[in-house]
């Protein structure tokens, strides 16, 4: 899954970078090194904690990220102090890294399995709000049938998990979704639906009432979910 990415700014100076890019043979030099290297940096910011990461010496890096920058055209890092921080370009390189090397990581995984008889490997990201209810059971059924197959799983956010789900990084998702939209290349099932519903403890003094009224319980504390859940999106548009 490749999904087009459009960015807008406030000049064309991007436009004109990506295109003395794209004429420098970048695909011939850049190397896993370079990529290594900018990760790394990405992440971790300084020269000396990138070559503990790595195991190479800092010149090693130093070089590395110089040969990068060669290879653009364009500088990919700024200096300030001490630290190194990514440049915009720098940013959309480091982020095609990440997904670059982790596609090979999971096709290094993938090939040892086959030839070790396992079947591969399933990334799967879940809101933690189903993860207990709905995952045990399932990769429990996974299993089963695959027994030698590698299952990860990665709790988030919906917002969280929906880029790693485009970028390639997770292969499905599951999450609640509160106003199901169309999403360009990727596949949607619902698997249940389930309603909104107010709940008290059994000695709260609505729970002694046999009817209870909307205005019954405005005076009340509540307790809300996050403000950014899909949850809470449901208890806004109900209280809308």
């Amino acid at each position: 899954m490749s999904p087009l990415v459009i960015a807008l700014t406030p000049s064309s100076w991007v436009c004109k970078e990506v295109r003395q890019i794209l004429g420098k043979g970048f695909q011939k030099g850049i190397t896993l090194r370079h990529l290594r290297a900018l990760v790394a940096l990405s992440d971790l910011k300084l020269v000396a904690r990138v070559s503990e990461a790595l195991g190479v010496t800092q010149p090693a890096v130093s070089k590395q990220i110089a040969e990068l920058e060669k290879i653009v055209g364009v500088p990919v890092v700024t200096r300030d102090r001490n630290r190194l921080y990514l440049t915009p370009i720098g940013i959309r390189l480091a982020d095609h890294a990440r997904q670059a090397l982790g596609q090979l990581d999971r096709a290094a995984f993938d090939i040892e399995a086959m030839t070790s008889g396992v079947s591969g490997s399933v990334s799967i990201g879940v809101v933690s709000s189903v993860a207990p209810t709905l995952l045990p059971g399932t990769i429990a059924l996974f299993k089963r049938s695959t027994p030698q197959a590698n299952v990860s799983v990665s709790e988030g956010h919906f917002v969280e998990l929906l880029p790693q789900l485009e970028a390639g990084a997770l292969d499905l998702v599951i999450a609640r979704i509160w106003q199901p939209q169309e999403l360009a290349e990727i596949d949607q099932m619902a698997l249940f639906s389930e309603p909104i519903v107010v709940v008290a403890g059994r000695n709260h003094p609505i729970a002694q009432s046999s009817e209870v009224e909307w205005a019954d319980v405005i005076n009340y504390p509540w307790i809300l979910p996050q403000s950014n859940s899909v949850a809470r999106q449901a208890v806004d548009a109900l209280f809308a």
